[in-house]
């Protein structure tokens, strides 16, 4: 992977990581404010916060064939 690369990476995961945090979205995120909406509509946020928070991980993990000795 190249460092274009390694830097895209890291700002996907800086920008899911504002998303986990946002007041914007206090509404639609965490145990409370999903327990106010609809069963359907708890469960399309609940799986969409498990997908955010997935790919925040894989976007903040360094890739297998990385190799921090090359410039």
């Amino acid at each position: 992977m190249d460092k274009a690369a390694g830097k895209v990476s890291g700002a996907v995961a800086q920008r899911l990581q504002h998303w986990l945090q946002d007041n914007d979205f206090a509404g639609v995120r965490g145990p409370e404010a999903l327990a106010k909406l609809p069963e359907a509509e708890r469960e399309e946020w609940q799986t969409l916060w498990k997908d955010v928070e997935a790919l925040r991980q894989r976007a903040a993990k360094p890739p297998a064939d990385a190799n921090p000795a090359r410039p």
